[in-house]
């Protein structure tokens, strides 16, 4: 499917998609804040506790790293799709996405220069998996905090 199509049948343009994919990155904000109050948190539960269920702090402490990485990134393509999105003089989205993928090269950050573009509706997949991957790291942290705290059986 392009970015031009919809299940609906209505046509997409490029500008609403990139304003609604940034809009979604932006949705994800919250969940970093989260993610270190679980960790800081564990920590601090590592500090009151006998070590009992110990690598559950632990992990839910150390699962702060990735989820600040994903934040990050979170943060840095929810400014692309905006620059993409553009305003009503900006240039076509394929030009627009040919100058971010030099953009990105120049400064190292595309894998394999600029070979073949993206499409956006590919791009946006991407920033949903993104934002999926940051829900899931602090889920994790959420229920390895949980099942530490629950008190044991027997």
């Amino acid at each position: 499917m392009s970015a031009a199509d919809s299940k609906a049948g209505e046509p997409i343009t490029g500008a609403a998609l990139a304003r609604a994919t940034a809009r979604l990155l932006h949705a994800a904000g919250p969940l970093l804040p989260v993610s270190i109050a679980l960790s800081l948190l564990a920590l601090a539960a590592l500090l009151l506790t006998d070590g009992y269920r110990g690598w559950m702090l632990w992990l839910t402490a150390l699962l702060a790293g990735p989820a600040v990485w994903t934040a990050i990134r979170i943060r840095f393509d929810a400014g692309l799709f905006l620059d993409l999105a553009g305003d009503a003089d900006a240039p076509p989205m394929a030009e627009r996405l040919s100058s971010l993928d030099a953009s990105l090269a120049a400064l190292g950050l595309r894998r394999n220069g600029i070979a073949v573009p993206r499409p956006l509706a590919d791009r946006a997949r991407g920033a949903r998996a993104l934002v999926l991957r940051q829900l899931a790291i602090v889920a994790a942290q959420f229920v390895l905090a949980l099942a530490a705290a629950w008190p044991a059986h027997g």
